[in-house]
């Protein structure tokens, strides 16, 4: 039955006597326009807030965190160092390197040979190689070896130097990827919370009015529909805080200008992050299981078993290789992981230079042994 005068019970004229015998009463009306209000403003308040957190999550930036916009690890600035002794070297020394390969592989290995070659100390193996032969004075040969024993002292101080550096981009990485996912976390959690507890409440309260445990008023329809307002409300905030757990900026901002992964990706000694030593060791084709290959191409393939892009067939490719191969991007926490594990992998590799310029020490001092 429709109000006497109008929908809306606000607007009615004072009380003034028996103008509702066959109507309800003023007070019903006045419930009903109320409740009806609240109703509309509920989704009202729905729609927008639903609406803002989309634009939001759609259009929201990545976060910055000072503390990891700047790039404030260690330079390693040996090579420029191992370039000037080797110049030095070649300039005050003038050895004959003719016939030289046969009589080393008597009293060196392969290993030690090649990389005493890429050490640039190949002619100063084959001069203690040529003293040794002709029985000269042990003053000249100890000479050679400090020679040589000096050489290679540069050489693993130039490892130690770029193993450092990438250690720090390491620990750099995994400190935002910890500070990531703690961000996360926590607003996840908290949001999650208020979700849980605004429909658990409200659910409660809409209960405690149906089983008339809490009196709101004496009339059935009005404790139904103030019932359905709070189960409203509360859903309106449960959503709020639903959507706010989607809306979490998931990315961050991470700035790397000495990015030792792009030379890999790209096969391409950029700005010399790496020395020329380090880098022809890296490039050097050697024979593994009869196939031939590269230091580069053997990082490339233990990227690839940890499900990193590093062919252009696969997807996420050009985006990928476009992150880790720039001077910064938007990090997610799934790929400041891989950036982590990519730089353990390429320590390992030039890692593995250690044990063969050791082999090449012990070899000039007691010669190869089998």
């Amino acid at each position: 039955m429709q109000p006497k005068y109008g929908k809306l019970a606000l607007n009615l004229p004072p009380y003034k006597g028996k103008h509702f015998e066959t109507y309800y009463s003023v007070n019903q009306y006045l419930t009903y326009s109320i409740i009806q209000k609240m109703r509309k403003f509920s989704t009202l308040l729905l729609g927008l807030l639903c609406l803002s957190l989309v634009f939001g999550a759609c259009t929201r930036k990545a976060l910055v965190i000072n503390q990891f916009s700047d790039d404030d690890c260690p330079v390693s600035d040996s090579s420029s160092y191992y370039d000037s002794l080797l110049v030095a070297s070649v300039q005050k020394m003038n050895i004959d390197t003719t016939n030289c390969q046969a009589k080393l592989t008597k009293r060196f290995s392969k290993r030690a040979i090649a990389i005493a070659e890429n050490l640039g100390v190949k002619s100063l193996l084959c001069e203690l190689q040529r003293l040794e032969d002709n029985k000269a004075s042990e003053l000249e040969i100890l000479k050679i070896k400090q020679e040589l024993q000096g050489r290679i002292t540069v050489g693993l101080a130039d490892i130690n130097s770029s193993l450092s550096e990438m250690e720090c981009q390491t620990i750099r990485t995994r400190e935002l990827q910890l500070h990531l996912s703690d961000w996360i976390d926590t607003r996840l959690n908290r949001a999650n919370t208020y979700a849980i507890l605004s429909g658990g409440v409200s659910a409660i309260i809409a209960g405690l009015i149906a089983t008339k445990v809490i009196k709101i008023t004496e009339e059935n329809d009005a404790a139904n529909i103030t019932e359905q307002s709070i189960g409203m409300t509360g859903a309106v905030i449960g959503t709020y805080y639903s959507f706010r757990a989607v809306a979490i900026h998931r990315k961050v901002a991470f700035n790397h200008p000495r990015n030792h992964i792009a030379c890999v990706y790209e096969n391409q000694n950029k700005n010399g992050l790496f020395s020329p030593f380090l880098w022809k060791f890296m490039t050097k084709t050697f024979v593994k299981d009869g196939k031939p290959t590269t230091g580069v191409q053997e990082i490339l393939e233990k990227w690839h078993q940890l499900g990193i892009p590093t062919e252009k067939e696969e997807e996420d490719y050009q985006e990928k290789t476009k992150l880790f191969s720039s001077l910064g991007g938007e990090y997610e926490v799934d790929d400041l992981d891989n950036r982590i594990e990519m730089y353990d992998i390429l320590r390992e590799e030039i890692s593995l230079i250690n044990y063969d310029l050791k082999r090449l020490q012990q070899e000039i001092l007691i010669g190869y042994k089998q």
